[in-house]
């Protein structure tokens, strides 16, 4: 039920939260590694994952009511392998 325009910011928040995590696991690959075998990803990749969520919430999350929180699900997903419980205790989460 998106108007054309909202599908298309959705496209690319979508692909910039995959490109975007996917340059942190590359350039960060040691830090990620320790991270994850600390159960503590956010701390270990604090610094990158503020500046990402920061940019992600500036260009999309404020653009439209509704946005969901790609750049999470790709966390997710791509950095703790589907286990939230690998970002850590001190991750805060989905953007609001």
């Amino acid at each position: 039920s998106l108007s054309g325009p909202e599908q298309a910011l959705h496209l690319k928040a979508q692909r910039t939260a995959r490109v975007r995590v996917a340059q942190i696991r590359i350039s960060e690959a040691p830090a990620l590694r320790k991270g994850v075998q600390e159960r503590d990803i956010y701390q270990a990749l604090r610094r990158s994952l503020d500046a990402a969520r920061g940019e992600f919430r500036q260009n999309y999350m404020t653009q439209t009511p509704g946005m969901v929180d790609y750049l999470h699900l790709e966390i997710v997903r791509s950095l703790a392998h589907d286990n939230e419980k690998l970002l850590g205790a001190g991750y805060p989460g989905p953007l609001a």
